[in-house]
């Protein structure tokens, strides 16, 4: 019986080995034919200046968390940064990426060595998370559950396209939910050393990426639901606690022990975060940060009561380091302006509400949507919700909400990526009663789960632009999603193999991205473009001749045109490119960038 034992275990440590290299070398194999995306540039650039320099006051936009591990693998390559006269704490949004553009192209080391030694910790990081994915599955439902959840996360495409790049997408998605893991061992087992470890992982995550800040009402409520969800008639009938609460029911020690927990967390949690930025700047009051005339400009217009209040507060020092609170003013400012986004043949500023809900229905497998129902379709029907399993819901529903409210932010599948692993953790519960699986549940389940596999594997090595069969295949995205959804600069490698391919030496070139076509080998006619330079520009980016400017006339000539799809749809220099719009591209390029033969190609 022992070795029966011991064999299924090796069997399963087996599977979850096969299953991990998979998706690594999913990740490894694609990630060698993608240029350089969009943030990429910057991130790189600015991880390996904290690093070298302990300067954190470079590229405050976003966290330095995942920065600083991407960069991790340079400190052995030793490239060198750029010499520069200015304060790179005062560098704008242009001297940033002309900045990272000469570390990358003007290195003693070459810039794809620096691309890959880059991202290869992303996708360390992505093995662990699939590990944790699959061990929070096991424990709650048991082994095929486990095994369930990481066949889910080891061939999901979203996570796969996002686990190849040195960005913060991936880091939020995996120091979130091991952050929850560690916080749920804590609420089954309270601990001093659980608590502490939640509360470092959630301070990673929340030095990873801004939107993490925005998760924590969603562990507040899971707290609120096991103190005050417990009754005989089991959890389902406790969390109507919203309706009515049974005061009697709650019970003051555990209430109390929570609270102190909460302090015990918040405590780690500030000083983590302060730590990552080395106390720099901590303990400054605002008007370190704000000119007093414009404080003063700004409480003149604020209500009675609250101008009482923040004329008292802003000399007080603030808990937070410098470089943290830069982030936030730059957060709100993008908040307030918004992005323009494209919506099957629509741009706005504004945005809509339901762009994020259709974009997660166009980018998730639709087997995965399928699976999905199912569960909460057995959670209606069986009414045997666990608490754990409120927090999977209130994460999924947090950030959903979260991006379907900042309608004129989100460019990108990436925003609600966090919500992937909760998702499959919660999927699995399926398996949890496989015993009693009628012969056609388990047809159907298999035919699911090859359908999802079949369509990951279809779409290697074009991840970030998968898009499932209900528009079409990826072939068809470029028509309902752009910018990060599709296309953020990848295929610059594709385009030179296709043009070697099909013997094509110079092309006229549109392209979105922050990649150096140059740098490729690629022979090209300059086109209007978002970080493209044009011939003998030097570092004279897009910025200097951004929508607005004084355009030549556009023209569809005999030349073949490759133009990136978000210029295509109009994002940027709206109108200048419509001409094409009007005729069916003859091919495409990893499908982000669409190539036209000139006036004999397909109308």
């Amino acid at each position: 019986m022992q070795d029966m034992r011991s064999a299924s275990r090796l069997r399963v440590c087996l599977i979850v080995a096969v299953l991990l290299a998979a998706f690594a070398g999913q990740a490894v194999v694609s990630m060698r034919q993608k240029s350089v995306t969009v943030d990429e540039l910057v991130y790189i650039t600015a991880g390996y200046y904290h690093l070298t320099t302990g300067d954190f006051r470079f590229n405050m936009t976003n966290p330095p968390m995942m920065k600083l591990i991407a960069a991790a693998p340079l400190l052995l390559l030793k490239p060198q940064l750029p010499e520069t006269t200015g304060d790179l704490s005062e560098f704008n949004e242009i001297e940033q990426w002309q900045y990272a553009r000469r570390f990358h192209y003007d290195n003693i080391v070459d810039a794809d060595t620096l691309l890959f030694a880059s991202r290869l910790p992303v996708v360390l990081l992505g093995v662990i998370l699939g590990f944790f994915v699959f061990r929070w599955s096991r424990e709650l439902y048991g082994t095929r559950a486990g095994l369930l959840a990481l066949l889910l996360f080891a061939f999901s495409p979203n996570l796969l396209a996002h686990t190849r790049l040195a960005t913060q997408d991936l880091g939020l998605t995996a120091f979130l939910f091991l952050g929850a893991y560690a916080f749920w061992k804590y609420v089954e087992r309270p601990s001093l050393w659980r608590l502490l470890a939640a509360g470092l992982l959630l301070s990673a995550a929340l030095v990873t990426k801004s939107s993490a800040f925005f998760a924590a009402p969603a562990f507040l409520a899971f707290c609120a639901i096991v103190i005050l969800g417990r009754s005989e008639h089991g959890v389902w009938e406790g969390c109507a606690f919203v309706a009515r609460i049974d005061r009697q029911r709650i019970r003051t020690r555990q209430f109390a022990s929570f609270a102190a927990a909460c302090l015990v967390l918040a405590a780690v949690i500030a000083v983590s975060v302060n730590a990552a930025y080395l106390f720099q700047g901590t303990f400054q009051p605002v008007t370190a940060y704000l000119p007093a005339e414009k404080i003063q400009e700004r409480l003149a217009t604020a209500p009675g009561p609250a101008r009482l209040i923040a004329g008292a507060l802003i000399d007080l020092p603030l808990p937070a380091p410098e470089a943290l609170v830069q982030m936030v003013r730059f957060q709100a400012t993008r908040v307030s302006s918004g992005n323009v986004l494209y919506l099957a043949g629509e741009t706005s500023r504004e945005g809509w509400h339901y762009h994020m809900p259709l974009a997660f229905l166009m980018k998730t497998p639709i087997p995965m949507l399928l699976l999905t129902v199912a569960a909460l379709w057995l959670v209606l029907r069986r009414r045997d919700l666990r608490p754990v399993e409120w927090l999977f819901l209130l994460v999924i529903a947090t950030f959903m909400a979260l991006f379907a409210y900042l309608k004129g932010v989100a460019i990108g599948l990436r925003y609600i990526l966090p919500l992937y692993p909760f998702l499959f953790v919660f999927v699995s519960r399926l398996a949890r009663d496989s015993t009693q699986w009628t012969r056609t549940t388990a047809v159907a389940l298999a035919a699911l789960l090859v359908w999802y596999v079949a369509g990951t594997l279809r779409v290697h090595p074009n991840y970030l632009a998968y898009f499932n069969e209900s528009v079409g295949g990826p072939s068809n995205g470029y028509k309902y999603l752009v910018d990060s959804y599709l296309d953020w600069g990848q295929d610059l490698k594709l385009l030179k193999r296709y043009m070697e391919k099909n013997d094509i030496e110079r092309i006229r070139l549109a392209y979105f991205g922050s990649g150096d076509a140059r740098y490729y080998g690629i022979d090209y006619d300059y086109l209007p473009s978002i970080g493209l330079a044009p011939v003998g520009s030097g570092d004279k980016w897009w910025f200097e001749r951004g929508p607005g400017s004084d355009l030549p006339p556009f023209e569809i000539t005999d030349e073949p045109l490759a133009i990136s799809a978000t210029l295509w749809a109009g994002v940027f220099y709206p109108g200048y490119y419509e001409p094409l719009r009007a005729m069916e591209p003859d091919d495409q390029v990893g499908h982000s960038i669409l190539i036209y033969r000139g006036r004999g190609g397909r109308n």
